[in-house]
């Protein structure tokens, strides 16, 4: 019983640190369907968006690459930054959407 019981204490506690979101300006792979790929970044903060400049300049690099990564594992091989969609989630917290389509090498 006591086993069981601390089995399952561990696997709540590592759930709710595995659900913790991710870092500011963190980029994530939300979609890809061979034609484009969808990669979002969390900001939170009290002042969305004033973050340290330095930071946001790491993170669209850093989207940039995985967007150019996955579109190579499909039939295009070339990325290229769209646009982007942002959702206001809670008062302290957006979601910046950056939208990149693959296109073939030319």
């Amino acid at each position: 019983m006591r086993k069981s019981f601390a089995a399952f204490a561990a696997l709540a506690m590592f759930s709710t640190i595995a659900g913790c979101s991710p870092s500011r300006y963190e980029p994530v792979v939300s979609a890809f369907n061979g034609d484009s790929v969808e990669i979002e970044m969390t900001v939170t903060g009290p002042r969305i968006g004033l973050g340290p400049p330095q930071m946001r300049d790491e993170a669209l690099a850093k989207a940039n690459a995985m967007a150019a990564d996955i579109c190579q594992r499909g039939p295009n091989k070339r990325s290229e930054f769209v646009s982007t969609r942002t959702r206001y989630v809670a008062e302290y917290q957006r979601i910046d959407t950056r939208i990149y389509l693959c296109l073939n090498e030319q």
